[in-house]
């Protein structure tokens, strides 16, 4: 379902977090193509009230033989109109991505809803990519201006951090827009709530039809429990996300000197501290080695663990 649109910039997930819990991984492999996807797999994927759904697809895929595909059959939008259920959340810190592909001659549309019942819509954000590889939007009542790249696979990446009450939109690691997450996208305020992501086959009106692909979907919470269970939100900054080339880490609030750790994905090592972050004090890792990505800074202070979301772009 189309309307107006929304803004996003760079990544803000200063949270304690003990796991990383992955709620939502699909590849689309594992279905017959040409069926639909809300019917294959509805614990997952709704329908917009009054839209249609989307049949997984072997025309493109970013990773094994499926994706899902949305074409639209006029410049207005539809039938596609596809929801992503992520759980109505309202505490913690998620990590959702997606890849997409868009041919070039058509575009693409996608939007944040704050619950997954959208019999009444509550939009985060609105986004909308258009034929030629710009990004248009709107979130709290600021444009969203960016780029991407057409006839390729590229990772859209949002950073929804209910705790802070912040809300980021990446393509392929690079920021586009920051905003609050607590507002729609006309700048009223809004549920502080993440309830779903609508998928619609909309390519930015006439002369443009809607054409897009969507692969290989995840969704990750980053939990708040701690080695004793319990954990101070916010005893450090890790600042900025994303980055390039250094980190900084601050002990802002814990009385205890830390030891840090760099973890990927999979949960392996790949950076450890050389120097303890002593209380009051600070440091700088170079991370300009790291391949791009997400990585998880986990802390270790005073028998408490405390992760954050880190990236490299």
């Amino acid at each position: 379902m189309k309307r107006t649109l929304l803004l996003l910039t760079s990544v803000s997930l200063l949270t304690a977090v003990s796991a990383q819990n992955v709620l939502i991984t699909e590849n689309f492999d594992g279905y017959p193509a040409g069926q639909d996807i809300t019917t294959l797999n509805p614990t997952y994927f709704g329908v917009w009230p009054g839209g249609g759904g989307a049949p997984t697809s072997t025309t493109y895929a970013h990773s094994g033989a499926n994706s899902v595909e949305f074409v639209a059959t006029t410049a207005a939008g539809g039938p596609g109109d596809v929801l992503l259920l992520l759980g109505d959340q309202t505490v913690g810190s998620y990590i959702l991505s997606w890849w997409m592909y868009i041919p070039t001659g058509k575009g693409g549309y996608f939007n944040i809803q704050h619950t997954e019942d959208v019999t009444t819509p509550s939009f985060a954000a609105e986004v909308i990519f258009a034929d030629g590889g710009t990004i248009g939007g709107m979130a709290n009542n600021v444009a969203i201006a960016g780029t991407y790249a057409q006839d390729t696979w590229f990772q859209v990446n949002l950073f929804i951090d209910l705790d802070n009450v912040t809300a980021s939109f990446l393509i392929d690691l690079t920021p586009v827009a920051t905003w609050p997450f607590n507002t729609e996208t006309d700048g009223a305020v809004g549920p502080n709530q993440l309830g779903a992501i609508d998928f619609y086959s909309y390519g930015g009106g006439a002369p443009t039809l809607g054409e897009f692909y969507i692969d290989d979907v995840s969704y990750i919470h980053l939990s708040t429990i701690g080695v004793e269970e319990t954990a101070r939100a916010e005893s450090f900054s890790v600042y900025p996300v994303p980055s390039s080339n250094s980190l900084t880490i601050a002990n802002n609030g814990s009385n205890a000197a830390a030891q840090w750790r760099l973890l990927d994905m999979s949960g392996r090592e790949v950076m450890t501290s050389t120097a303890l972050v002593m209380p009051g004090s600070q440091t700088v890792a170079d991370i300009s080695g790291l391949a791009t990505g997400t990585y998880t800074m986990e802390l270790t202070h005073g028998g408490m663990r405390e992760r954050h979301a880190v990236v490299r772009n």
